[in-house]
């Protein structure tokens, strides 16, 4: 749901206690960037934060151009 309300090129953060592969798991279906994830996502960031023994989160989402929105074929002919 927040893929939905997020506005293109912005980033949403989050913190987590769990481990990397957990979150991301459970958020994206996959540890790994693949071609799903990368036309819903521009980047995905995570950072442990070593004083807290936390992790944060960050996701930006791509573009409208970038998730591979339908473009027109429309060509104009000239002669």
């Amino acid at each position: 749901s927040v893929h939905k309300s997020l506005q293109p090129s912005r980033p949403f953060i989050f913190f987590s206690r769990s481990g990397y592969d957990y979150i991301l798991r459970r958020t994206l279906g996959s540890v790994h960037w693949n071609k799903q994830i990368s036309k819903q996502w521009k980047d995905i960031q995570v950072l442990k934060l070593v004083d807290y023994e936390i992790m944060m989160y960050r996701f930006v989402k791509a573009d409208k151009h970038q998730r591979g929105s339908r473009r027109s074929n429309n060509k104009r002919r000239t002669q």
